[in-house]
């Protein structure tokens, strides 16, 4: 009972009344125009003609303007307004001026590190398009450690929180008290004490129901600088839409955590909500965390509207380690802040790359038609294509939107698993046993167009084999979906039918 009543009257909950009652107020004074003014139905053509031009010449991708298009189409004047109201996410000329002067700066000081003799081989036209796009650049002399679930990498992360000296960068979309969280805390608040920098972002909308709303103000009075990105405000924007899905943890400069764990206590399966969480993380050592250093301070510059001294937090010894191979950390963001689609870009890269074989693990599997038809076009060279997603859902209608994408792909001979312990969060890909990529990217609409991500790649490095051997043992303990036997649900189908047309911009 408790638990509805939260739901219900929640702040998430209330916010989001109190937006679709202001759109609702703006339609209904629209509609009522439009029956009463003859010259609205004129002005309402004019305006709709103009929509689907601008439409039609906007730089994104063309899955997402069908929806829209339908909006606009079928609905003309409620969709003329919910369009203009949040297709764009009107980021002020100033905000953008800024951000894009504080990246810039940053990766210049960064690129002091930069060693010209790094060869990718085949992959360094990938890693050239990460660097012409978001500025990162690939390092070697950098440990990197591959951890394929939240238990075993937990105690390693409190070990290293423990050793810090100078300064603590947390980047987290998810927090919520519990055993997870409050031992990291614990260890937050000693440091403090001891003279050790702490600063702590986390989306406002991800940890919604999960911590107070003036939460960071409890870790600012503990002397955490702690920030909440996009607050969520009950005002019609667009820019709520735009999380931060990052997972980012930077030690003085020297170790750093970057994969798809958060803190709740269901990544390190001390409760278990969806059967068995599967996650990954990797953690870095060496000259490569001083660009995952610059891509907290880019996102906590911006937020605050104040530049860092860079120098400050980059002008630190790190320790070299030889035969590593090459780790390349890389960002993505929506439009205007980035101006490409980075995150899934590398991923069609990557696949397009591919020689003999590509593995996939994604909670969510909504493609558009983009990544669908490289998956296919890679089989029909000969490629081997492995994608697994959970067995337990965690949102039961996305599950069967996942679902549904399944037959195009069956059909064509990609192999698809469903992890059958319980919910498989991990976000990783692996080109050829020899590249891969671990990070908070999921192959949806979301993580792919709308949210700020992160990941690492790694190109011929120990941590390989992990991802490797993780992958074998994710496939012992997952159902294969045969594609001779496998049908939706009638519900499931009736869902996902509806729910595949507007999937691009929900």
């Amino acid at each position: 009972m408790k638990r509805i009543f939260k739901l219900l009257f929640g702040r998430f909950t209330i916010g989001t009344v109190l937006i679709i009652a202001q759109v609702l107020f703006i339609i209904l004074i629209a509609e009522r125009a439009y029956n009463v003014y003859k010259w609205m139905s004129v002005l309402v053509l004019v305006l709709e003609i103009l929509l689907i031009l601008d439409l039609a010449n906007r730089d994104m991708p063309a899955d997402l303007k069908l929806p829209w298009l339908m909006v606009v189409t079928l609905v003309p004047v409620a969709g003329i307004i919910i369009y203009s109201l949040f297709s764009r996410n009107l980021a002020r000329k100033k905000q953008i001026k800024f951000s894009k002067t504080i990246h810039s700066n940053s990766q210049a000081i960064l690129n002091n590190e930069r060693d010209e003799k790094i060869d990718l081989g085949y992959y360094k036209d990938c890693s050239k398009y990460i660097e012409n796009t978001c500025g990162c650049i690939p390092f070697n002399n950098t440990k990197s450690t591959y951890y394929d679930c939240g238990e075993s990498f937990f105690n390693d992360y409190l070990t290293d929180l423990s050793k810090a000296e100078s300064f603590i960068f947390m980047e987290y979309f998810i927090i919520e008290r519990g055993v997870m969280f409050d031992s990291v805390l614990e260890i937050l608040k000693e440091k403090v004490k001891n003279g050790v920098e702490v600063r702590l972002i986390y989306d406002d909308i991800g940890t919604i129901g999960k911590v107070p709303a003036r939460f960071y103000k409890e870790l600012r009075s503990l002397g955490i600088n702690c920030i909440k990105f996009n607050p969520f405000l009950p005002f019609v924007s667009a820019i709520h839409n735009n999380r931060d899905h990052r997972k980012i943890t930077v030690i003085d400069g020297k170790v750093g955590y970057i994969g798809g764990i958060n803190f709740a206590d269901e990544y390190i399966n001390v409760i278990n909500l969806f059967g068995y969480w599967k996650d990954s993380t990797v953690r870095v050592e060496g000259v490569a965390t001083k660009q995952l250093t610059v891509m907290f301070l880019q996102n906590f510059d911006v937020q605050t509207r104040k530049e860092d001294d860079y120098q400050k937090y980059l002008n630190v010894e790190v320790p070299i380690f030889e035969n590593e191979g090459i780790v390349l950390p890389l960002c993505d963001g929506p439009s205007p802040i980035y101006s490409d689609l980075i995150g899934e870009n590398t991923y069609l890269n990557l696949i397009n790359h591919a020689k003999e074989d590509i593995k996939i693990s994604t909670p969510y599997l909504i493609l558009d038609s983009q990544m669908q038809n490289a998956i296919i076009a890679a089989v029909k060279r000969g490629i081997r294509v492995q994608i697994f997603t959970p067995h337990v859902p965690d949102k039961k209608t996305i599950f069967a939107l996942t679902r549904s994408n399944y037959l195009s792909l069956l059909k064509q001979g990609v192999e698809i698993y469903e992890y059958q312990p319980g919910f498989i969060h991990t976000k990783n890909i692996l080109i050829d046993n020899e590249v891969a990529i671990v990070g908070t990217i999921n192959l949806d609409y979301r993580s792919l167009v709308h949210h700020y991500e992160c990941g690492i790649m790694l190109y011929r490095t120990p941590s390989i084999i992990d991802i490797k051997n993780d992958f074998a043992n994710i496939t012992r303990q997952s159902i294969y979906v045969n594609p001779k036997t496998f049908k939706l649900k009638p519900l499931e189908k009736f869902v996902a039918r509806i729910l595949k047309i507007f999937s691009p911009i929900m």
